[in-house]
């Protein structure tokens, strides 16, 4: 389907790159509103001439976090590789942000009939499969709790923080290897190292090597080198869950190409279509210090601290602690309740029986008032477990005729209907809720939002914080 790369193709690319305007750059980047595209079917389906480059366009839409569309597109028009495609597409659209340096003369725009095409079809074919055409920006603030990604009952190695591509060309420090010992070699049985999940989310599978998981909040983890994946694209995923062994072999640690040295898996931090650095973030709690360039493994320069404990690369071993992302609170009978501007809340937290399980139930009940005593009411409910901390949770409002929301079941995100509005929780510690609520007001349809701290929690101190993690 393509041919070795000559200066005149790559020529014909770059100067199609230079149409590209900043204003729809966003629109190429591969985020979380494709976190239900299947891009290998989606290929095999759309442009049945690539069908047996399916995969690579998969990988690569992964790898530099690019529209597949646009990557098809241009496959279709111009015989390169699609590693060069998408690599030279990254540099425009990510610039240093992301995978690879950026001509200063390059603009991030394309303004030809391979622009336009890929663009309405990638919106035609997201609407006409009912995915959403926007996404919950992904900022620091609901940023998700994230666990080491592996096996939580062994202990692993770790190297030097470094770029996705390992070339210190100014993108940001997003990624660290992590294996259970950097003496294995290619060859060694990997069938008991297992990589887990570093948070709830939705699994991209992009090849039979790397995989990307989006969490609610919009951001995302990438784990590369893998082997034996164990779900498929568009499963739901727990904190914890085993998604994969790292590859024992180097043919299949980059099975699209790329380069590895021994088995391992590596983990990166992905923010609205980019990888995000490192530096400061948390894994298990402990904070990620980058060194002055990709893989520094000098004590002074890159380490990881909790608590006043420093760890160093290749030195020392990781392990899950009791207290890592510490947030199945499991408790029952919490209570707290507030009133703003004509505008109550009760928060409930309490335990869930029915036939197939037992669980932590959190029922949230908004109601408006009015001088007349005139009361609407509106309910939801979510699964408490495995709430995180400093995690928000969004929970969908249906209105209600009443005011007894003792048998609520937790909100079914596929089947039910957002009709009234949602609420957003977050704890800010064991004692503070901090509440964000958008409204439809049922008499003159207009907007509500509002934010109140509760501070007043009813409920067994016991159970408050003090439960051990659901992981193992």
């Amino acid at each position: 389907m393509y041919e070795v790369v000559t200066m005149k193709n790559l020529y014909v690319l770059i100067i199609t790159l230079f149409f590209l305007h900043n204003s729809i750059a966003e629109n190429w980047r591969l985020d979380s509103r494709f976190i239900h595209l299947d891009i290998k079917r989606m290929v095999e389906n759309q442009y049945p001439k690539l069908t047996n480059l399916a995969e690579e366009i998969s990988h690569y839409s992964g790898y530099y976090n690019v529209n597949p569309f646009l990557i098809a597109e241009n496959a279709l028009d111009k015989e390169l590789e699609i590693s060069l495609i998408a690599k030279n597409l990254a540099s425009v659209i990510h610039g240093k942000s992301d995978s690879t340096k950026t001509n200063k003369n390059t603009s991030a725009l394309i303004k030809d009939i391979i622009g336009t095409n890929a663009f309405n079809k990638s919106q035609n074919y997201m609407r006409s499969h009912n995915f959403p055409i926007s996404t919950k920006t992904a900022n620091q603030a609901n940023m998700p709790a994230l666990d080491f990604p592996f096996d939580h009952s062994k202990k692993w190695h770790f190297n030097g923080i470094h770029t996705w591509t390992g070339d210190d060309d100014g993108s940001p420090m997003s990624s660290i290897d992590m294996t259970r010992s950097w003496g294995q070699n290619w060859g060694n049985d990997t069938s008991t190292d297992w990589v887990s999940a570093s948070h709830d989310g939705i699994i991209s599978v992009f090849s039979s090597c790397f995989v990307r998981i989006t969490h609610d909040s919009g951001w995302a983890t990438d784990y590369y080198h893998l082997d034996n994946v164990q779900f498929n694209n568009g499963d739901e995923i727990k904190a914890g869950d085993f998604i994969s062994n790292y590859a024992d072999n180097l043919t299949q640690a980059i099975c699209q190409g790329g380069h590895s040295f021994s088995p391992h898996v590596h983990f990166a931090l992905v923010k609205d279509g980019s990888r995000h650095s490192l530096s400061e973030q948390a894994l298990s709690n402990w904070t990620m210090h980058p060194g002055m360039n990709s893989y520094d493994s000098l004590p002074t320069r890159m380490w990881l601290e909790k608590n006043g404990v420093k760890l160093f690369a290749f030195e020392n071993t990781l392990k899950h602690l009791s207290g890592d992302n510490e947030i199945d609170y499991r408790y029952s009978g919490l209570y707290t309740s507030a009133a703003i501007d004509g505008h109550g809340v009760e928060v409930v937290i309490s335990k869930f029986v029915n036939t197939d399980s037992n669980l932590n139930i959190v029922f949230t009940t908004l109601y408006t008032y009015d001088d007349n005593g005139n009361t609407n009411y509106y309910a939801g409910s979510t699964d408490f477990d495995n709430w995180r901390i400093d995690e928000t949770k969004i929970i969908n409002l249906k209105q209600n005729s009443g005011g007894d929301f003792t048998n609520l079941t937790p909100v079914d995100r596929d089947n039910d209907v957002l009709e009234a509005g949602t609420i957003e929780l977050h704890f800010i510690n064991c004692s503070t809720l901090e509440v964000y609520f958008s409204l439809i007001e049922p008499t003159s349809n207009e907007i509500v939002e509002k934010n109140l701290v509760l501070s007043k929690i009813i409920g067994t101190p016991d159970y408050v914080c003090e439960a051990p993690s659901l992981m193992p």
